[in-house]
């Protein structure tokens, strides 16, 4: 909401459309893999690759924001 505040204010209108088109073009890329990745690796794999859970985990809660 912030960034549609500025964009209509007209504060920063190359700024905010740059960096949104980026955010959501990277999202959606994202989101497409985290579903296939966390199919792939179950609960014991999980265990034993934590920091790349936790990254996807991160990953998927962030595009989950953006989108709501």
């Amino acid at each position: 909401k912030s960034c549609l505040k500025k964009v209509r204010s007209g504060e920063i209108p190359r700024m905010e459309p740059k960096s949104g088109n980026n955010r959501k073009k990277e999202s959606p890329s994202k989101a497409s893999e985290i579903p296939e990745e966390k199919p792939n690796i179950p609960g014991s794999d999980a265990i034993e690759t934590g920091p790349s859970i936790s990254l996807s985990d991160a990953l998927s809660q962030g595009v989950q924001k953006f989108n709501g």
